[in-house]
């Protein structure tokens, strides 16, 4: 009678564990608690319960393993680049079982992507006004949002039909000084490879050319976007049509011109361009370097001569300062970037193409990750993103294309 009063007694207690787990939703635990109770004391309404709850949790079960498989197809899209693909199978998964993470992310996602459609209307209606400088100013902000090939090259034919060159600036521009030479045609500017670079000898970007159209092809850096000759001198344009560098010196050495002006947006600094030879290697100069942004710092990392380089973009989604590096660099304030800083940065390939990245904090590296080119494409370049709400790779690398 004892070891009865004793089974009861704690078949009671299991069975109220179970309810209270229950009501908390612990359902699997709760499951554990009855069958305690049940294997005690049996009973028949219990016992239905229990299999209408274990019934529940295998069609639960069943939901999350088709979750997990859309999540991780779309995961598989989103690094191909089909975003939108990609997003689809994100919200497909979550009509199946979803947690506060991946809603999160999908939700993050989807803002991104109504962001970059409001870009590009106010692009549109900019173009509308015939302000078509601006508008594409707008379309290549909306990239940042949201990655769009179609886009892409509409971007690349509304710039190939605008004028080589650009609404000369306003008189309250700073002036440069008198020109030292003349400059050269705008046939020959474009049909020369250049090295761009600081009177420092710094290397900016060991390949440039300056297109006919009036785009600037191989630059690392927003302030270096479009081109024009405009009477004596050559302008060099940021991304909001604003100077930013007059080159005004020209003269040639070795029967190869070399190009001088100053940078007018930030310091005291001359920017240099040296006449290359069509695939060969750039003069004997100091090694490249790179550079989020021209405020004549110093170097954050060198390779050695010749280099092929291609200009990454790197975006932080996350919600702290991460540094995101290539791996021939260290942790360092240059590479740290701010909750969703984007920087354009210029990386060296290895002979087979390939760079890796990394992303930490703290000295931590958190992730790594291998992106593989063609060195002798540069049109191709990384595009890498950091975000730690990312469940699968907080560390992205996908393909771009300049």
């Amino acid at each position: 009678m004892q070891n009865l009063r004793s089974r009861v007694a704690h078949a009671k207690k299991m069975r109220a564990q179970g309810e209270g787990e229950e009501r908390a939703g612990k359902i699997t635990v709760a499951v554990t608690s009855y069958r305690e109770s049940l294997k005690n004391v049996p009973d028949a309404a219990l016992e239905q319960h229990v299999k209408t709850l274990e019934a529940r949790l295998a069609e639960a079960n069943q939901g999350k393993a088709t979750a997990d498989r859309l999540w991780q197809e779309g995961a598989g899209l989103y690094s191909q680049g089909q975003f939108g693909a990609a997003l689809d199978k994100f919200k497909e998964s979550l009509g199946h079982w979803s947690d506060a993470t991946r809603s999160k992310y999908v939700q993050d996602l989807e803002a991104r992507k109504a962001r970059a459609k409001q870009l590009r209307d106010e692009g549109y209606a900019l173009q509308q006004k015939s302000q078509a400088q601006a508008a594409i100013g707008k379309y290549r902000e909306s990239l940042n949002y949201w990655p769009d090939k179609n886009l892409e090259e509409y971007i690349r034919q509304l710039a190939a039909k605008q004028p080589a060159t650009p609404v000369a600036p306003p008189p309250t521009q700073p002036t440069s000084p008198a020109g030292i030479g003349t400059v050269p045609s705008r046939d020959i500017l474009a049909s020369k490879m250049w090295q761009f670079g600081r009177s420092d000898g710094t290397v900016l970007a060991s390949r440039i050319r300056l297109l006919p159209g009036g785009r600037i092809e191989g630059a690392t850096h927003s302030n270096e976007t479009q081109w024009a000759v405009v009477g004596n001198e050559l302008l060099f344009y940021d991304s909001s049509g604003k100077v930013a560098t007059r080159y005004n010196s020209f003269r040639q050495e070795g029967g190869r011109w070399v190009i001088s002006g100053p940078f007018l947006l930030w310091g005291n600094i001359t920017h240099v361009l040296r006449e290359i030879a069509e695939g060969g290697s750039p003069p004997a100069v100091p090694p490249s370097v790179s550079r989020p942004a021209d405020t004549g710092g110093s170097a954050q990392s060198t390779v050695k001569a010749p280099v092929r380089t291609v200009t990454a973009e790197i975006t932080n989604r996350s919600k702290a300062n991460t540094h995101i590096f290539a791996e021939n660099e260290t942790f360092g304030p240059g590479n740290r970037l701010a909750p969703g800083e984007k920087r354009r940065v210029a990386v060296t390939m290895k002979s087979d193409g390939s760079v890796t990245f990394k992303a930490g904090r703290n000295g931590q590296v958190m992730a790594t990750k291998t992106w593989r080119g063609n060195p002798g494409d540069t049109t191709r370049v990384p595009v890498v993103v950091f975000d730690d709400t990312n469940p699968f790779d907080k560390l992205t690398v996908t393909t771009g294309l300049r």
